[in-house]
């Protein structure tokens, strides 16, 4: 899900906030809450897409989480304690495939209407930040974040490597490669060294590889925080358990992307009925897939449009190409698109 072709920022303000039951920061969100945890979801207009990793980066609930795991999504939650905060996407970065989040609601029920209230914000504990060029061949790393969770569950993960190499996938230098093991849904989550300091964020795995990961160099996130958090903010208090003190800065990162919530099947029906509804739910995800291809190529157009309008015949080849293909894939599937996307 990498994407480095194109850089787009999105700025937001922040909530204004009130003060709401102290119960609600009690609550226990379980993996069965998951697919129907936000307003659209339980609606059935957003589906639960899959998850990332974050951690804090300011006591205030700054959120640094990747780029790829929340490109493309209608709505972020992020899981912290045990309760449930609706998160708004402060800034983007695909290039760097850094992403910035912050808390604008928590949610208050789970097991009835989903509502969502603005809330005193807790003092949030921030990660601690290594002195740059601490990164070096050879260096202890932890690797901290929630894969798999379906499967494995919802606490935090913890595994150990070391820094294998100070480039990335093909040379790329703002990354590093290390032997710390991580799995679909560590991306966004820390890499720290043995006194819990940040050196990196986790963002890619090598398939096929032996124990061959990536992560992004701390300079990067740097790079990427610049006027966006303050550097005084970007400290958590000493504390003598340096693992649990990281796993008490990170954060669960759930995705909701456009189309129907999974069906609960009840089993009472016979197995005709089952596989009926099992077929009725993957046609209603391969619409959401086929909505969010088309919108692809429509932007695409544009963008080439845009290009061959300002540029005439000084545009190069490849931009004339990618125009064609895309009026072309637009041909084949946009009446069927629009003509579910009317009823």
């Amino acid at each position: 899900m990498i994407s480095a072709v194109l850089m787009a920022t999105l700025i937001a303000q922040t909530p204004s906030v009130t003060l709401a039951p102290s119960a609600i920061l009690s609550r226990n969100v379980k993996f069965d809450n998951i697919e129907m945890l936000t307003e659209k979801a339980r609606n059935g207009k957003t589906r639960f897409s899959g998850n990332g990793s974050g951690f804090f980066v300011s006591p205030s609930g700054d959120v640094v989480t990747n780029h790829h795991v929340i490109d493309g999504a209608e709505e972020v939650v992020g899981v912290w304690q045990g309760t449930a905060f609706r998160m708004k996407v402060v800034a983007g970065d695909k290039d760097l495939d850094l992403a910035l989040l912050r808390p604008d609601a928590v949610c208050v029920e789970l097991d009835k209407d989903i509502d969502f209230s603005s809330y005193e914000r807790p003092v949030f504990p921030a990660i601690d930040f290594a002195e740059d060029g601490i990164c070096k061949v050879g260096l202890p790393v932890f690797v901290i974040g929630y894969p798999q969770i379906g499967l494995q569950g919802m606490e935090a993960k913890v595994t150990k490597g070391i820094v294998s190499c100070l480039s990335g996938f093909k040379g790329q230098s703002d990354n590093f490669q290390m032997d710390a093991a991580i799995q679909g849904g560590n991306s966004g989550g820390p890499v720290i060294d043995e006194k819990g300091r940040l050196v990196g964020v986790s963002v890619a795995r090598l398939r096929g590889g032996e124990n061959v990961n990536y992560a992004i160099k701390m300079e990067s996130v740097h790079k990427f925080l610049k006027d966006k958090v303050s550097s005084s903010q970007m400290q958590s208090s000493a504390d003598t358990d340096v693992i649990e003190r990281v796993i008490r800065s990170s954060v669960l990162i759930l995705c909701y992307e456009p189309g129907s919530r999974p069906l609960r099947f009840d089993e009472s029906k016979g197995e005709r009925a089952k596989i009926e509804e099992w077929a009725l739910f993957e046609k209603s995800i391969l619409h959401a897939k086929m909505l969010k291809i088309h919108k692809e190529w429509k932007d695409l157009k544009r963008l080439t449009d845009e290009l061959m309008k300002r540029y005439g015949d000084a545009v190069g080849d490849d931009v004339k190409e990618l125009n064609d293909l895309a009026r072309k894939e637009l041909d084949k599937t946009g009446d069927t698109t629009k003509r579910r996307e009317d009823k």
